[in-house]
């Protein structure tokens, strides 16, 4: 179930993004993505893959998208994030017609991208998927973060690796369930506890007067 076909249109721009410039950003919803270089030939291909689950994605000035979530709601209004990666936008080309994804011009490039925003683009994103959620979230729908675990342990410390500061700010620190044998996913909850989270819930906000 799309997130984008319960959450109503917002009415007040969040603290977090309240100093951002808006021409610096953009957000859009897909119901699915396909994973795969813009370029051909390349040396080092990223994994090709359709993906059917709805993904929500940050985009620079120029309108390219460089961060996405993707993750499911069901039913009952409980939301799995099952990743949360930067999108590769930086290339070049070499002497013999090949191409080659530069990750340190990529990296030089999102840090750009972070100093227009404030902070790191995945931690932006995050906060603005809580606030379009948190309605359902206050009323109870719980937010976990699934990560990968099981035999291909590289891949799964660099899930765990790439998503530690995200833990550390939003989600309760260890995992809540971990099954190897059935689902190999490690899975994080959402902390209403955390800082970034109650400032993006508004629950630390003091209620008005006569309200």
């Amino acid at each position: 179930m799309p997130l984008r076909s319960t959450v109503k249109k917002r009415i007040r721009v969040p603290a977090f993004r309240a100093s951002v410039n808006s021409k610096h950003f953009s957000f859009t919803y897909h119901d699915g993505w396909k994973y795969a270089d813009p370029v051909k030939p390349i040396e080092n291909p990223i994994d090709a893959l359709d993906s059917d689950f709805t993904h929500f994605v940050l985009h620079d000035a120029k309108g390219n998208p460089r961060f996405m979530i993707h993750h499911w709601a069901n039913s009952n209004g409980n939301v799995n994030i099952y990743g949360l990666q930067r999108i590769r936008t930086q290339y070049r080309k070499n002497r013999n017609g090949t191409w080659r994804w530069d990750a340190e011009k990529e990296t030089e490039k999102s840090k750009q991208f972070q100093r227009k925003l404030g902070m790191h683009p995945s931690e932006f994103l995050l906060s603005e998927f809580l606030h379009r959620y948190r309605k359902f979230i206050l009323a109870g729908a719980r937010i976990r973060l699934v990560l990968p675990t099981g035999t291909d342990y590289y891949g799964h410390e660099l899930a765990r690796v790439n998503s530690a500061p995200l833990i550390e700010r939003f989600f309760k620190k260890s995992p809540v369930s971990v099954d190897s044998k059935v689902a190999e996913e490690a899975v994080y909850e959402l902390s209403l506890n955390k800082r970034r989270v109650r400032e993006i819930l508004g629950l630390d906000q003091k209620p008005k007067l006569g309200a």
